[in-house]
């Protein structure tokens, strides 16, 4: 058993770094990180946008994310209007000093499974 964890985590590392090609890849796990703060304003990348109501939740935003293949994060703003949550293909602006409205970055990692 000590040796297979070895292999597997032998296996991810390698396919971590795009060198799998001779490994089957046998699933993929998908889960969003907080990539921070961005400025409200900052719509570049925005593929679309919802306010979150009860039958609108986080996380019917997030599997919406992960069923469009140009979707690479979730973006949660606060607004006078409520809690918005936009789709987005870009990726976070690290230069600047953010003011003014803001909404939290949530970016997918993909995880290759191979062994």
């Amino acid at each position: 058993m000590l040796m297979f964890a070895r292999f597997s985590l032998f296996c991810k590392v390698l396919c971590a770094v795009g060198l799998c090609d001779t490994i089957t890849a046998t699933s993929v796990q998908e889960y969003f990180q907080n990539e921070g703060e961005i400025l409200y304003d900052d719509i570049n990348g925005t593929l679309s946008s919802v306010y979150l109501t009860e039958k609108i939740t986080k996380s019917k935003c997030a599997a919406k994310c992960l069923d469009d293949l140009l979707c690479n994060a979730i973006e949660l703003c606060t607004t006078p209007s409520g809690l918005e949550c936009r789709l987005s293909r870009g990726w976070k602006n690290t230069g600047g000093v953010l003011s003014g409205a803001i909404c939290n970055r949530f970016q997918i990692v993909r995880l290759l499974c191979c062994f």
